[in-house]
């Protein structure tokens, strides 16, 4: 599995490699602090996964998994960020499968990849890919669920 994180900051980006070293993860991985390179990259790999920041310079990273998506639509886009801009988030929600708040632990970041990346696997029809990459939005959760696991968690 070719994973690709961007992020700008390249402490950051230190910190996910130690993390994932740490977690002994099975991936091939890209830490790259230009989304400008990390692009090209893309463009020549097949990649598996996208990890990206919001807020980057020249491009942002909605803008980036945009990119992404029409590169290799069935790569998995994951937001990592802090960023708290409402007009950068919503343009995110279009385009990534999932989203992880900065700073994260290291076992939720392997597990939101390994998911998104079980989840494409499981994908394989090409017709069935097609329908689930084009939904932007999933119905939000009944209410009933909601309180059995807020009563499960307690």
């Amino acid at each position: 599995m070719l994973v690709v994180f961007v992020d700008d900051e390249p402490g950051v980006l230190n910190g996910i490699e130690r993390m994932l070293f740490a977690q002994r993860v099975p991936w091939d991985v890209f830490c790259i602090p230009d989304p400008e390179e990390a692009l090209e990259l893309i463009a020549r790999e097949p990649v598996d996964v996208v990890v990206a920041d919001l807020k980057m310079p020249r491009i942002d990273g909605a803008e980036l998994l945009r990119r992404v998506r029409q590169l290799h639509p069935n790569a998995i886009r994951i937001v990592l960020s802090a960023a708290n801009d409402p007009d950068l988030l919503r343009r995110s929600f279009d385009v990534a499968h999932g989203f992880l708040a900065k700073p994260c632990a290291a076992n939720e970041l392997v597990a939101q990849v390994e998911r998104g990346y079980k989840l494409r696997k499981m994908l394989e029809d090409e017709d069935l890919r097609r329908v689930a990459n084009d939904v932007g939005t999933l119905p939000a959760a009944p209410g009933c669920y909601l309180e059995l696991t807020r009563l499960l968690n307690d």
